[in-house]
């Protein structure tokens, strides 16, 4: 009797250890799963303040000034004409790029996403992106941003609120987070975070002369041709085309 009841505690042993390695294997899975869509998340929102934090650079603005001037050598701007030049950068070259809003709070929800999954699984994680205030307003506002296409009172504040932002604490703060979470993700993406956020970092000296050139004939091609149609006159800058 004794005989047979050795084999019965060993195979009930070996299921019940099946089992735990079962379950461990697929909560790791299950967390894993959870980390890789905060992930996908927060990098749409990265791949955003990229975007605009080199729109919003001087080496951008410089370049962009310089094609303006090929494409319009008759035009003086003022210093209100380049202030408007920044912003509307602001709002049509993420767009350009490829980061734009689907909706009322889009990258906003996007990064509240990724909070509340991670809060399930790795809550310090979690807070860290949470406190981040500064960077959750820019969010709330940069979602009404690139939905409007007049530039408002609003859209000066927020501008001018990107400097703090891009210069301050909280862009680093999200930067090491990012890096941080994707050390929980492998290694395998650790380093292709690491590769994607360097990219966008570097992506003022790799954007194409087409982005300034569609960014000048949708926004200031229309606006300095009205100008001239509104008096009455021959655009200028077109006649050394003819």
């Amino acid at each position: 009797m004794e005989e047979k009841l050795i084999p019965l505690a060993i195979g009930t042993l070996l299921g019940g250890l099946g089992g735990v390695f079962s379950l461990h294997y697929k909560l790791r899975v299950e967390t894993k799963g959870k980390i890789n869509i905060a992930l996908f998340h927060l990098l749409e929102v990265w791949s955003l303040l990229g975007t605009v934090s080199a729109a919003q650079s001087e080496i951008f603005f410089n370049k962009l000034f310089e094609q303006f001037k090929l494409r319009f050598p008759k035009e003086n701007l003022t210093e209100a004409d380049m202030e408007n030049m920044k912003i509307g950068a602001a709002k049509v070259v993420p767009v350009l790029m490829g980061a734009q809003s689907l909706g009322d709070d889009f990258y906003l929800d996007k990064y509240t996403a990724a909070v509340n999954d991670l809060a399930e699984i790795y809550p310090v994680q979690a807070f860290e992106l949470n406190r981040n205030q500064a960077l959750i307003r820019f969010l709330k506002g940069m979602d009404s941003f690139l939905i409007t296409e007049e530039i408002t009172e609003s859209d000066r504040i927020l501008v001018e609120g990107m400097t703090n932002l891009f210069q301050g604490d909280s862009l680093v703060e999200f930067e090491n987070d990012l890096i941080s979470l994707s050390k929980k993700s492998g290694l395998g993406n650790q380093i292709a975070v690491r590769r994607y956020v360097n990219r966008v970092k570097n992506r003022i000296q790799n954007i194409p002369e087409s982005v300034f050139s569609e960014y000048i004939e949708r926004v200031f091609a229309p606006m300095v041709q009205a100008h001239y149609d509104g008096l009455g006159i021959e655009n200028p800058n077109n006649i050394d085309k003819a």
